[in-house]
């Protein structure tokens, strides 16, 4: 709950009604003295924005009634102009429309200038009080950060589905299961005394490596072994009631079926990709095969698979050998797709499996552990992600245009946690407000401390793309 809110406690009333040199205050204690004038600063700024926003609503329903106005009277002089123009047309002589066109004349030619100094006032005011960067601040909140890992460990990110994510603890050597609820609050549901190579969901069951977990209250319960599974590295839910797995073995893609409270193996995929190690399994979007994946296989080269097909599998990119390590990648339309390396951002066509465009992450200065793409990404009409960036004493996130392939750091936004302290680790969500406005979510890492915290910020897509 914000710090600025309406349901204030007596005793913090009380202390803020005090008067600020409040001899009950030790005098060496000015933390007391700063914070309790920056709040009455701050409710003081509330009250004045609140009488702000008052007389706006006033001068929005006076701009309204005039442009009303307006559209009405140009509208029935144009309808009266027009109807003795046809009449004159079909040969009937019309006394004085000349008369009234040129008195009415003089009426459209003030409403236009009413009109033209109207949009110079609207758009001063826009420009004057546009937020800087184009971005909404949004302050961090120490009473959100959870302390669900212990400080000063290194963690790593073994995959995401949805709003649940599995942390390893290189310290403790565990992996966390984490979900977030509708509160954004952060939950352990499951923890595992080793570092998992798998991690997937299949409907409401939990897949870890090769034990199968069904969800009961707030927790997950061992239900299966899958002993036909050997050192499973990847997977990803087909349908309702098949599943799919990636190892690393002569049986390295397998097909599972769930029989109302087991799983059968199917069979092993007859698709021809190399005897490596294969990650990053993704079911394809825009299509209604539930066979059609995607993978990564060897850390650099990307596959589209069809499952159960042996002549389908191509190969879409391969880096040179031990150049750069896929973190991950997005199909953003049927064609199209970002691929996040450890040095740049890929756009990719899929069909032609040529490079669109690429950013340089030197650019950013920062290490890039997601991609932050925002639910309304277009390539053609807003092709806008946000990644981390480094600047002077801080990290933040700015829009990086990839057509343009540029970063913009001036418009970067504060998430308020000193860099030295903050790990952007996963995107969880993205959903738009309305059409030109929308939030974008991420779970960030506060390594100083071991905190983790969900954080969500603003944007304005008219200012953050002009083409």
């Amino acid at each position: 709950m914000s710090l600025i809110s309406n349901g204030t406690n007596p005793a913090f009333s009380t202390f803020l009604n005090q008067p600020v040199e409040n001899p009950e205050v030790p005098p060496n204690d000015a933390r007391l003295q700063f914070c309790k004038q920056l709040l009455q600063d701050s409710f003081m700024l509330i009250s004045e924005t609140k009488s702000i926003k008052d007389r706006m609503n006033r001068a929005v329903k006076y701009i309204s009634l005039f442009i009303e106005d307006t559209m009405k009277t140009t509208a029935r002089i144009t309808q009266a102009v027009e109807d003795g123009l046809n009449r004159e047309i079909n040969g009937e002589s019309i006394q004085g429309l000349e008369i009234y066109a040129r008195e009415k004349g003089s009426t459209i030619k003030e409403l236009m200038l009413r009109v033209d100094k109207c949009r110079t006032l609207l758009d001063g005011i826009a420009w004057r009080y546009k937020t800087q960067g184009t971005l909404f601040q949004v302050d961090y909140q120490p009473q959100r950060e959870q302390q669900l890992l212990q400080s000063y460990q290194p963690i790593k990110v073994i995959g995401k589905i949805g709003n649940s994510i599995a942390i390893f603890n290189g310290n403790e050597k565990t992996t966390d299961i984490i979900e977030i609820d509708q509160h954004e609050t952060l939950v352990t549901v499951k923890t595992f005394p080793h570092k998992v190579s798998l991690f997937t969901f299949h409907g409401e069951r939990l897949i870890v490596d090769n034990q199968v977990y069904q969800k009961q209250g707030g927790t997950y319960e061992f239900i299966q072994s899958l002993g036909n599974l050997k050192k499973p590295t990847t997977g990803c839910s087909l349908t309702k009631d098949l599943v799919a797995f990636g190892s690393i073995s002569l049986e390295n893609l397998q097909i599972w079926r769930w029989d109302a409270n087991c799983y059968q193996k199917l069979y092993n995929s007859p698709a021809k990709v190399p005897y490596l190690k294969i990650t990053l399994m993704k079911k394809a979007q825009f299509t209604d095969d539930s066979y059609l994946i995607y993978s990564v296989i060897s850390k650099n080269q990307l596959y589209r698979i069809k499952l159960d097909s042996s002549t389908d599998t191509q190969k879409l990119l391969q880096e040179p050998l031990l150049s750069d390590k896929i973190i991950n990648y997005a199909l953003v339309n049927p064609n199209s797709m970002l691929i996040l390396y450890k040095k740049k951002i890929v756009v990719l066509n899929t069909e032609t499996k040529q490079q669109v465009s690429s950013v340089n992450l030197s650019l950013a200065g920062w290490k890039q552990n997601a991609l932050i793409i925002p639910r309304c990404f277009d390539l053609e009409t807003f092709p806008i992600i946000f990644m981390c960036v480094r600047v002077p004493y801080d990290v933040k996130i700015a829009p990086c245009n990839l057509s343009k392939g540029t970063i913009s750091h001036e418009k970067a936004l504060n998430l308020g946690i000193p860099s030295t302290g903050k790990q952007v680790i996963a995107v969880l969500d993205t959903c738009m407000v309305d059409e030109n406005k929308g939030r974008t979510t991420v779970l960030l890492y506060n390594q100083e401390r071991g905190g983790m915290l969900v954080e969500s910020f603003d944007y304005l897509k008219s200012e953050l793309y002009q083409q």
